[in-house]
C-alpha cells in the first residue's frame, strides 16, 4: 500500500513540475492585467521562483510564461502583456532589444553583469542577485566579529556614505586587494591574507570561477582565513557562510513590485534595486575546523537587524 502511495505522489509530483516548465497561461482571477515571463532556460531555479511568484502575486493576475527557446511567436505572445518580467541575462538581452517600449523587470544578475551593457529603457528595471554592500559587512562582522576585511576586485570599490558611516560605527576596515588579470589572484590572495582576517567574495565572475574558486578556497582555509561568500555552492566547496537570494526570495521581490505594478500601475523610480530578502548558509564543519563557534541562521538573522539599523 504504501509503494502505490509513494508512486502516486511521484506522478504527482511530475506533472507539477512538468506544468511549471512548459509554456503555460495562469488565470488567477477576472482581471485585464497580463504579465508575461521570460525565462533564459527551463531550470529548477527559475521554476522556483515562478512557482513563488505566483503565491505572492495578486490573486487577479493572468500569467504566460515561455523561455527563450520557444518559437518566436510564442514568445510575441508574451510580450503583448502588460508587464515582462525577464529570468537571466539572455532573456534580458532578448526582450530589451526586441521590445524596448515595454514594461520591464529582469532578475537573475549581477551588477557586473549589468555593468557591461546599458539599460536601454527608463521602463527597464533590474532586481540584482548582489547584496547590498552593508549587508556583506554586517553579516561578516556578526557571524566573525573582525575588524579587518579583505576583498579582492579588479574594479575597486568607493563606498558611499551609508557604508562609510557603516564602517566607522562598526570599528572595521574594508581592505581591498586589486588584481588587473586572473593570473594574478592568489599574489593578491596572498597579500590579502597577510593584511586581513577574513575574506569577503563578492559577485565578480572574472574572480571567482570554476577555473578559480577552489585554488581560492582551498589558500584561505589552509591559511586559516574564514571566507564569506555570495553563493551557497561556495559554503559546499569550503567557504565558512555565505548570505545570498534563493529563487524563493527572489519570487517573493517580484512579487512585491507586481503588486506595485498592479495597485499604482508603476515600478520603483530606481532602476537598479538590490536584493530585498536573503538566506543563510553556513558550513558547520569549516566553523569547527576554524574554532569559531557561530550562531544558527535564525540567530544570525536577528543579529543582522539589530546591527543594520
Amino acid at each position: 500500500m504504501q509503494g502505490k502511495i509513494l508512486t502516486i505522489w511521484k506522478l504527482l509530483v511530475g506533472m507539477i513540475t512538468a506544468l511549471v516548465s512548459l509554456n503555460y497561461t495562469v488565470a488567477s482571477g477576472n482581471s485585464d492585467v497580463r504579465i508575461g515571463i521570460v525565462k533564459s532556460s527551463d531550470n529548477s531555479y527559475y521554476n522556483n521562483t515562478i512557482q513563488t511568484l505566483l503565491n505572492h502575486a495578486d490573486r487577479a493576475v493572468q500569467f504566460r510564461v515561455t523561455d527563450i527557446h520557444s518559437d518566436t511567436d510564442q514568445i510575441a505572445k508574451v510580450a503583448e502583456s502588460d508587464l515582462i518580467i525577464s529570468l537571466g541575462a539572455e532573456a534580458t538581452r532578448i526582450v530589451s532589444s526586441r521590445f524596448p517600449e515595454k514594461k520591464l523587470i529582469s532578475a537573475y544578475q549581477t551588477g557586473q553583469q549589468v555593468d557591461s551593457h546599458s539599460l536601454s529603457s527608463q521602463q527597464h528595471l533590474t532586481v540584482l542577485l548582489d547584496q547590498p554592500l552593508v549587508r556583506y559587512l554586517a553579516f561578516s562582522k556578526v557571524l566573525l566579529n573582525t575588524k579587518k576585511i579583505g576583498v579582492i576586485n579588479f574594479d575597486l570599490i568607493k563606498p558611499d556614505t551609508n557604508q562609510q558611516r557603516f564602517l566607522l560605527k562598526h570599528d572595521l576596515v574594508l581592505n581591498q586587494i586589486q588584481v588587473k588579470k586572473p593570473d594574478n589572484l592568489l599574489s593578491g590572495l596572498r597579500q590579502l591574507i597577510r593584511q586581513n582576517s577574513s575574506l569577503l567574495m563578492l559577485p565578480d565572475q572574472r574572480i571567482y570561477n570554476r577555473n578559480s574558486l577552489k585554488g581560492v578556497l582551498l589558500t584561505a582555509y589552509r591559511s586559516r582565513i574564514p571566507t564569506i561568500s555570495y553563493s551557497p555552492a561556495h559554503v559546499k566547496s569550503g567557504a565558512l557562510a555565505s548570505i545570498y537570494s534563493s529563487p524563493e526570495n527572489i519570487g517573493r521581490h517580484l512579487g512585491d513590485l507586481l503588486n506595485q505594478f498592479i495597485e499604482k500601475n508603476s515600478l520603483p523610480s530606481e532602476q537598479i534595486l538590490f536584493a530585498r530578502y536573503y538566506s543563510i548558509a553556513i558550513n558547520s564543519q569549516v566553523a569547527r575546523s576554524l574554532d569559531l563557534s557561530l550562531p544558527d541562521t535564525d540567530q544570525v538573522k536577528i543579529l543582522l537587524k539589530e546591527v543594520l539599523r
